[in-house]
């Protein structure tokens, strides 16, 4: 497909009553991973929100999906024009799965919504890290400026 096509495919996808659009859906099933990933790419492709992108995406998906195609859907996932924090995080978590998304993103777009949301704390209270001496589950004050624990006294030397 030559960028006019996919600028008439575009179109073809724009807001509509419910159900017209299935013949798109449908039609867009068969392009090759290369036609769908230029598709998703796209900046002059206009939608009302990330979930008619995502029903072309899953289209694709549930009839092309197939394990050895999950490098080049992740190298390809990298361009797509997706505001992958407006997702759910069930699709997000399928995605993964999937490998198109590495598990990552899913945590930073949480993350990115208790932001929005004003409950984010970038800054733990607590973090745990193993001791020395291999023991696991140490909890170890993380904040700046924490106090660090007294090294002992010294004894005079008799």
């Amino acid at each position: 497909l030559i960028v006019a096509e996919l600028a008439a495919l575009g179109a073809e996808l724009a807001p509509r009553p419910e159900g017209s659009g299935s013949v798109v859906l449908g039609a867009l099933t068969e392009v090759p991973l290369s036609a769908l990933s230029a598709l998703l790419s796209c900046d002059s492709w206009v939608v009302d929100d990330e979930e008619q992108i995502l029903q072309v995406l899953e289209a694709w998906l549930d009839a092309n999906y197939r394990d050895d195609l999950r490098e080049e859907l992740a190298k390809c996932s990298a361009s797509w024009n997706i505001r992958w924090a407006l997702l759910p995080q069930a699709k997000l978590e399928r995605f993964v799965e999937m490998g198109i998304i590495p598990a990552c993103l899913v945590e930073d777009c949480a993350n990115w919504q208790k932001m929005i949301k004003g409950v984010f704390d970038p800054e733990p209270e607590e973090a745990v890290v193993p001791e020395k001496g291999g023991k696991k589950g140490a909890s170890v004050a993380a904040k700046k400026g924490a106090a660090s624990p007294a090294a002992p006294a010294a004894t005079p030397a008799t």
